[in-house]
This record gives structure tokens, C-alpha cells and sequence, in this order.
């Protein structure tokens, strides 16, 4: 038996359930996981800092940013 008139979620609906759902999880992941750890945080912050001063050098700025973290 089928149903000719079956309502189904758009799929802009769809899109936004879908997202809601790997927000929530990531959120909290991050917030009882890894945020209290803090070495993915200070990885990131490092490595996004080391970047930018790569990037800066190669366009001839001098940038020092070896001693400008906290342990």
C-alpha cells in the first residue's frame, strides 16, 4: 500500500536538522572532551601563529614569535 500524499521535509528542513545535529555533537565533544585537555587549543593557536609568521617572512616582514606562548 502505497501513500500518494506522504509529507516529507524539504530539503532546506533537511539541511538545517542535519547541521543542528553535528553542532550539538561537536559542541559537546569540545566542551567535555577536549576543551579541559587544552593541547588541541594551544596546537591550533601555535601552529595558526607559526603560519602567519611564515607567510609574513616569505612577503619580507620580519615577525618572532618563538618565545610568545605560555606553558
Amino acid at each position: 500500500m502505497e501513500f500518494k500524499n506522504q509529507q516529507t521535509l524539504s530539503p532546506l528542513t533537511r539541511f538545517l536538522i542535519k547541521v543542528s545535529a553535528i553542532y550539538i555533537i561537536w559542541y559537546l565533544i569540545y566542551d567535555y572532551y577536549l576543551l579541559p585537555d587544552g593541547q588541541l587549543d594551544t596546537f591550533l593557536s601555535l601552529s595558526g601563529v607559526n603560519l602567519a609568521g611564515g607567510i609574513l617572512n616569505i612577503f619580507g616582514w620580519d615577525i618572532y614569535s618563538e618565545t610568545r606562548h605560555f606553558i
